[in-house]
């Protein structure tokens, strides 16, 4: 349980760091036009978008993927209209066209903030941009306890 909440601790953190970052770089006193994704695995949701709903410094709009295993937030016709988009998804597949529409989002200077299962999406696909350091995840490399 205390690593947990440690990690939990962690991850707040973390985020509060990114959004902080933000936050200092945006040029206008208007709300951070945040898209949090999510899918592909359980989670509490309640406390979780609590972190989002409870600054008002944010303008959140929450999406989730239709399947546990397609990126179909990526097809989104807004998706580039956001300040920052915060991953808490774990899809595996990516059709062609997102692929393109996620590597936009670095093309027009997005924020992007990766937390926890994020960071196990698309294993197979090796030209995904790695602002993660995705490598370092995949099973066959983890070593054996």
């Amino acid at each position: 349980m205390f690593y947990r909440m440690k990690f939990f601790r962690t991850r707040l953190f973390l985020l509060g760091a990114a959004l902080a970052s933000c936050v200092l770089t945006c040029a206008t006193d208007a709300a951070i036009k945040t898209l949090v994704v999510t899918g592909g695995h359980a989670f509490d949701q309640a406390p979780f978008f609590k972190l989002f709903s409870d600054n008002p410094e944010l303008e959140v709009t929450a999406a989730s993927h239709a399947s546990k295993t397609n990126a179909s937030v990526y097809d989104r016709d807004d998706l580039l209209s956001y300040d920052v988009v915060v991953l808490y998804d774990m899809p595996q597949r990516l059709t062609d066209a997102q692929k393109r529409h996620f590597r936009a989002l670095f093309d027009k200077g997005i924020g992007l903030v990766v937390l926890h299962h994020a960071l196990g999406s698309f294993q197979d696909y090796d030209d995904f941009p790695n602002p993660t350091a995705k490598e370092s995840l995949k099973p066959k490399q983890m070593p054996v306890k």
